[in-house]
């Protein structure tokens, strides 16, 4: 199999009044899950997400302003990435009194090392498909996990040399992706390493490219 599309539809929901998470498992090997998650919190409403694994956890603001670890105040345009160990939880609020915030976050199985994982600023950048994050080493001194970003305008088109295989996942607008009409918050998977053809089909569109090396 080279290609996997995961529909958002088929996504599982789970929700309390001030918060819903669409949840999804993404399998790139028999030791390698990531788990993907769309999480809209209501005003003033603080979560704590865990992980049965030692992981990255990356969250990406979609809208508003989200505080990670009561102090870190990450908005729209920050990349947040930090290793946790599986017994800690990540702490989610959004703070703000009257509006609800969205954001996604992505959990990645990696061990744990002394590498400390710091806020990004994300460039403002149109058309370009550009590397902005990888994991730390793993002990085989292998960067496990790249992340790519994209901004796109209507019509306009990419090409992206994938190394290994990909998760592709747009979280605003639509995008033709190898010839896959891929909606926001579809996701799709190419375990192939090569070209392949990106279109924006909306006015706008944002995209995230995972690359996985490795099983981590």
């Amino acid at each position: 199999m080279e290609k996997r599309i995961l529909l958002k539809s088929k996504a599982q929901w789970i929700q309390d009044d001030q918060w819903v998470i669409r949840n999804r498992l993404v399998p790139f090997s028999e030791s390698l899950e990531i788990q993907i998650q769309e999480i809209t919190l209501g005003p003033e409403t603080e979560i704590l997400l865990s992980s049965g694994d030692d992981r990255i956890e990356m969250i990406l603001p979609l809208l508003g302003e989200v505080v990670l670890e009561q102090t870190d105040a990450v908005r729209y345009g920050n990349l947040w990435t930090r290793l946790f160990s599986k017994k800690d939880s990540l702490s989610v609020k959004n703070a703000t009194p009257t509006d609800s915030i969205h954001i996604l976050r992505v959990c990645l199985p990696h061990e744990l090392n002394n590498d400390f994982l710091a806020p990004l600023e994300l460039e403002d950048f149109e058309g370009d498909i550009r590397k902005v994050w990888e994991s730390p080493s793993h002990s085989t001194g292998i960067k496990v996990y790249s992340l790519f970003l994209s901004k796109f305008k209507e019509k306009q088109s990419a090409e992206f040399k994938a190394e290994s295989s990909i998760l592709a996942m747009p979280h605003a607008g639509v995008f033709e992706f190898q010839d896959i009409l891929l909606d926001q918050g579809d996701c799709l998977q190419v375990f192939k390493p090569g070209s392949m053809k990106i279109k924006c089909l909306a006015p706008e569109g944002q995209i995230l490219i995972l690359e996985v090396h490795e099983a981590a």
